[in-house]
């Protein structure tokens, strides 16, 4: 079959002075981009000028197949032709700019298929478009707790949202001449089974390689925020105090009274200014606090990078154990790191599959893209398998089209912009100073549940039974009745029900404010909170106490206690009932050994506060 086509420059047909076009359509480089080569007399028939629209078409009657819609990029007059390089209509996006967070309280509620939607339909431009047709929702599993853009175009977010989980963004006009197309790779399904010696031309070389391979992978990027106080003495002129920590948010109290900060030069009435610099942060204030022992109340909450490690042993034991980091500086919650290192950790940890194939017949190609999977018979080298479509070259003069399949093409130049080709970036280094290793690791469906709490509970019963009836056991007493027969059923309750045993589960109680059952209500007069999951107060209700959460007849000498507030609330612990309470000086996130004065079988704890404090979280740990 002779192929022919169709190109139009601005409008105006100039298939007449085509010398040739080729056109790559890569599944990692989003943006698809034609090369055209004209006799210079185009020039007859058009100005050539940037930005001018370019459509190529193609088939046995030239226009059957729409395969490229775009603008000129850049063009270069050379000897007796014109080169010409054009960009398809997704180049638009980049110039767009958009400034904008999307948190999970938003409409698009961080489904990522819908923020991508949003980004395009409202922030776009107006020509392009996205919609249920062209976008495979993401679901809720994968949704994000944040993105945020700030003078961001539109493209690269679009990318930095399909790189998180896997999704390919394009554009193909044979579907649409205005829909861009966001779904996951391989969505596309599968177009088919090609032969070599039939549909397959050339016989291919397939290469497996562990070039790529990772199965360690440290990703940087999330951070969890950590509240803390610091205490200062004011000498009457001392105006700059150092902080350990770079403040996220603050708050200062100098004897009790809160006072206005800001950044300097842009709050005109601030009592101090906040210097953020990562290596000296500090506050400096306007007029020096007056004299006093820790008069001045710095309270704050700072970013804890939480780097995320995630494994695949079965990868480490069957080739080699190789390891990267890399850091994703979109990333704003350990969950997110945690989706997109799985994601990451399940593509690199197999060595890549990759041939290229050489197909005659444009009919069987008409409708592939990349993200297509086919079925490849090679009888040749005993291979037969379904293969990813990474790439489709396309040319005209036309001898044979080029699909590239397999996992991955390593010779692509654009394939650096890739996540793993960035691994050891250091943008962002600060990230690397400081942390809490999260740690994932591959594992089956199977799980162990630790149990919360265990309680065992005892009531009395009479010593008269009755057992054997044919329908009915009784058993209590008194008898009362003329056929002489207790009165109550088994299971009936007679003395009061109580708890004589209470254990938690690995020895420590663990209170997350979900539920009431160790509030000890008769005491409590501080909002106990299920909803917002803690303990807050006011000026009239300072207290909080917990019933029993440990009884086993066993004296309690030591415990360790951990808990997470803000403010300075005061905390204590009873081993005997709440006879004797005990007072306990804890920092926020950080465990403190308790050495008991008063020994005893029943554990409590008591938290009084002001208006200022809350509680989100009490763990309690018995030692001995």
């Amino acid at each position: 079959m002779t192929l022919n086509t169709e190109v139009k420059i601005n409008g105006i047909d100039v298939t007449s002075k085509v010398i040739s076009w080729k056109i790559d359509k890569d599944i990692s480089e989003t943006i698809r981009q034609a090369k055209i080569k004209l006799t210079r007399s185009v020039n007859t028939l058009v100005t050539l000028n940037n930005a001018q629209t370019v459509s190529i078409k193609r088939g046995e009657n030239a226009t059957e197949q729409f395969v490229f819609n775009g603008r000129i990029d850049d063009f270069i007059p050379e000897m007796g032709r014109v080169n010409i390089v054009a960009k398809d209509r997704l180049a638009d996006l980049i110039d767009f700019e958009v400034t904008t967070t999307y948190n999970k309280t938003d409409a698009q509620a961080g489904v990522i298929s819908n923020i991508a939607t949003n980004l395009v339909t409202v922030h776009g431009g107006g020509f392009l478009d996205m919609d249920s047709t062209s976008t495979v929702n993401s679901g809720t599993d994968l949704a994000l707790d944040q993105f945020e853009c700030n003078r961001d175009d539109i493209f690269e977010r679009l990318k930095k949202l399909a790189s998180h989980i896997d999704y390919q963004i394009f554009y193909n006009p044979n579907l649409s001449s205005t829909l861009v197309y966001f779904q996951p790779e391989g969505h596309l399904g599968s177009k088919g089974t090609f032969t070599v010696g039939t549909e397959i031309q050339n016989v291919p070389k397939w290469t497996q390689s562990t070039k790529e391979l990772v199965n360690d992978l440290t990703i940087f990027g999330a951070h969890v925020e950590v509240q803390t106080t610091e205490l200062k003495d004011g000498d009457a002129s001392t105006t700059v105090f150092t902080l350990i920590n770079t403040p996220t948010t603050i708050k200062v109290f100098v004897g009790g009274t809160l006072k206005i900060g800001g950044l300097e030069n842009s709050v005109p009435d601030a009592e101090y200014f906040v210097d953020t610099d990562q290596q000296n942060p500090n506050i400096t204030f306007v007029t020096p606090p007056g004299s006093g022992s820790g008069n001045i109340d710095i309270r704050y909450s700072y970013a804890v990078p939480l780097p995320v490690l995630v494994t695949d042993e079965a990868s480490k034991s069957t080739y080699k154990v190789v390891e990267k980091s890399t850091t994703i500086k979109h990333l704003r919650s350990v969950d997110d790191a945690e989706i997109k290192a799985s994601a990451m950790i399940g593509k690199y940890a197999n060595p890549f599959l990759n041939t290229k194939l050489n197909i005659i017949d444009v009919t069987k190609v008409v409708d592939l893209e990349p993200g297509n999977f086919i079925s490849v018979v090679d009888n040749f080298n005993n291979i037969n398998k379904d293969v990813l479509i990474r790439k489709i070259q396309m040319s005209f003069p036309h001898r044979f089209d080029v699909l590239h399949v397999g996992n991955r093409d390593y010779r692509e130049p654009e394939l650096q912009s890739d996540i793993l080709k960035r691994i050891k970036d250091l943008e962002d280094e600060g990230q690397r100073g400081i942390g809490i290793l999260t740690q994932v690791l591959q594992a089956s469906e199977n799980a162990t549940f630790s149990p919360r709490y265990f309680v065992h509970e005892s009531t009395v019963t009479s010593d008269r039974n009755t057992i054997g009836h044919p329908t009915l056991g009784y058993i209590g007493d008194p008898v009362n009745n003329a056929s002489n027969i207790p009165t109550r059923l088994i299971g009936d309750n007679i003395g009061a029900i109580a708890s004589d045993r209470i254990l938690q589960g690995n020895n420590t109680y663990i209170e997350l404010f979900v539920d009431k059952d160790f509030e000890d209500t008769a005491i409590t007069t501080a909002d106990w909170n299920t909803s917002s999951n803690g303990i807050s107060y006011t000026a009239s209700n300072t207290m909080a106490q917990s019933g029993a959460f440990w009884r086993n007849g066993d004296s309690i000498s030591e415990v360790r206690m951990t808990a997470s507030f803000t403010g300075s609330p005061s905390f204590l612990i009873s081993a005997d009932a709440g006879n004797n309470f005990q007072s306990v000086s804890l920092n926020s996130g950080l465990s403190t050994a308790v050495n008991l004065n008063t020994t005893g079988t029943d554990l409590r704890w008591q938290a009084t506060g002001i208006a200022s404090d809350s509680i989100t979280r009490m763990d309690v740990e018995v030692i001995s």
